[in-house]
């Protein structure tokens, strides 16, 4: 799998990204030759959180997939407003349900 930038999100999935940001949301979209998965975390008081991949594991009928969101660290540089921080997997399109546990 791979972490998706911001700037590489195809447009669709974006915009369903934007309706849902302000709160925990989970979603897949698929373009037909890869799958998306984001796992977003809702609103956040700074700047400067991150998420990670904690695990990403197949079985049989489902990929499962667990993500962590980090605080940013004490420093003065973090933009003081709110934020919707989320992650973007990108991996091969198949059929699978997809469950996510967000940490």
């Amino acid at each position: 799998f791979t972490i998706v930038k911001s700037e590489d999100i195809p447009e669709q999935l974006k915009k369903q990204i934007d309706m849902k940001m302000k709160d925990e949301f989970d979603l897949t979209y698929s373009d037909g030759n890869n799958m998306y998965i984001v796992s977003g975390y809702g609103e956040v008081p700074t700047g400067g959180y991150s998420i990670t991949v904690e695990e990403l594991r197949m079985d049989r009928n489902k990929i499962h997939v667990r993500t962590k969101l980090h605080a940013p660290e004490e420093s003065n540089d973090i933009v003081q407003e709110f934020s919707c921080p989320y992650i973007v997997i990108k991996l091969e399109d198949n059929d699978k349900k997809v469950v996510v546990n967000r940490y």
